[in-house]
Order: C-alpha cells, then structure tokens, then sequence
C-alpha cells in the first residue's frame, strides 16, 4: 500500500486520533549538508567519500562532531546516519594516540 494511503487511514481511524497528539503534513524541504568534521581521521573521509558520502546530512556532521569532542550524544531514529554517528566517532579514536601515546591501528 503506498504510504500516502496509509496516512490517510490513520487520519480518518478514529482510535488513532483519539489517541495520538498531533496529525499535521509538514511540507518537504530541502535538505541542509555539512563537511565532515575536522576532528575526523583523514583515512575514514577518503573512505566515506570513495563510497559517495559526502557531503554529510548537517544533523549527522553534528552528531559526529559532538561526540569527537567528548560530548554525550543520543542517536535515533530508522534511517541511515546512526552507524556513522557512532562508528565515525569510534573508528577516528581507535587511530589516535592514547593518554600514554600509543596508537591502535
């Protein structure tokens, strides 16, 4: 069934709107891009670009950058952006000297 009939069912359920918040169609926009974070390992953007990921969805480049300054970040949702928010951050610490300057690459 396409999503726009699946919509329209759960609008015009009476159960649902009884017990949902808010039912609103948010128009489409453009979407906003970011570069990668200067803080990411050089070696993990050439891969990410070889594989055409690039440029970065803004909420994704801030996730990264959030975390690769120690920050706490909290990823959710269904589409693609959690793995990089989290494997971005772990993979470019893996490659960095530790307290003692060893590396682990």
């Amino acid at each position: 069934m396409p999503l726009e009939d699946t919509l329209d069912q759960l609008r015009f359920d009476r159960w649902f709107i009884a017990n949902a918040t808010a039912c609103e169609r948010i128009p489409a926009r453009p979407a906003r891009y970011a570069d990668f974070p200067p803080g990411l390992d050089p070696r993990l953007i050439a891969i990410l670009r070889s594989r055409g990921t690039a440029p970065l969805f803004a909420d994704r480049a801030a996730a990264v950058e959030a975390a690769l300054t120690g920050e706490n970040v909290v990823i959710t949702g269904t589409i693609s952006g959690r793995t990089l928010g989290y494997y971005g951050h772990a993979s470019t610490a893996s490659v960095r000297p530790d307290r003692r300057g060893h590396r682990h690459d």
